[in-house]
C-alpha cells in the first residue's frame, strides 16, 4: 500500500512540476507573474509539508 501511495504522490508531484515549468515559460516575460507562480508554489510546499 505504501509503494501505491509513493507512486501516486511522485506522480502528482511531477506532473506539477512539469505543469509549473510549462507555466513559468509562458509567463517569463511577465515578472510579476512568475514572482507569484514562485510564491505560490513555496507556500503550496508549506501546506503539504506541514499536512504530512
Amino acid at each position: 500500500m505504501n509503494k501505491f501511495l509513493n507512486a501516486v504522490n511522485f506522480g502528482a508531484v511531477k506532473s506539477f512540476s512539469e505543469t509549473y515549468r510549462t507555466n513559468e515559460l509562458l509567463y517569463s516575460s511577465h515578472q510579476s507573474c512568475v514572482i507569484l507562480s514562485r510564491e505560490a508554489q513555496l507556500f503550496v510546499g508549506w501546506v503539504g509539508g506541514s499536512v504530512t
